[in-house]
């Protein structure tokens, strides 16, 4: 990476920094590229060298976030052609360390009328990772698409639950009960009614 390449990463970096946290006291459509520069400790022509408008700049960052959540699901099964979800390991779940590293970003959007369609993205992009790349011979007597779906919401509530407690867990233990939900199981669970409860 050349010293110009550097200086417009640092520059960029710096900008989606300082929109998030413009954007925790005003929604986008009231934060001016003066204030975002000020903000950064940046000048209004490093802004328009790298984006058009504030829209293209959420978007990159979006962008940007999108990407880090596809690596850091795959990570347990990047390098591996046979994926057994019986061995897998807490420490090898990152999605919710993910999540924690940007969580400045995902407790901002989702106080905003932004947030379901960040949402649905989220829950698009964890279903079609599931179809495309961890289904690749389903049962025939599986709905891939809906196998997909329940997990990909299932995940994004998560997600979207744990933010919105303001992280009262640590990723570790996000990772932990994600594994074991996925593995739990149970042949025959005991039910307890209503009427039982207060008995």
């Amino acid at each position: 990476m050349t010293a110009e390449d550097r200086r417009v990463r640092k520059s960029k970096h710096l900008l989606k920094q300082s929109l998030v946290t413009c954007l925790k006291t005003k929604p986008l459509d009231r934060i001016t590229v003066s204030e975002l520069v000020r903000s950064a400790d940046l000048n209004r022509s490093t802004f328009y060298q790298h984006f058009t408008n504030l829209d293209e700049l959420y978007d990159e960052l979006v962008r940007d976030t999108m990407n880090e959540l596809i690596r850091s699901y795959r990570e347990p099964y990047l390098t591996s052609r046979r994926f057994d979800i019986s061995e897998l390991t807490a420490s090898s779940v990152r999605i919710f360390e993910h999540v924690y590293e940007y969580g400045d970003f995902y407790s901002v959007i989702i106080d905003t009328p932004a947030f379901t369609d960040f949402r649905s993205q989220i829950t698009e992009l964890i279903r079609g990772l599931i179809s495309d790349e961890l289904l690749s011979e389903p049962p025939k007597n599986l709905d891939a698409n809906m196998y997909a779906g329940y997990h990909a919401h299932a995940i994004t509530g998560l997600i979207t639950d744990w933010v919105d407690a303001g992280f009262d867990r640590t990723p570790d233990y996000m990772n932990e009960q994600l594994l074991t939900i996925i593995q739990y199981r149970p042949a025959i669970t005991n039910v307890t009614l209503p009427a039982e409860r207060e008995t």
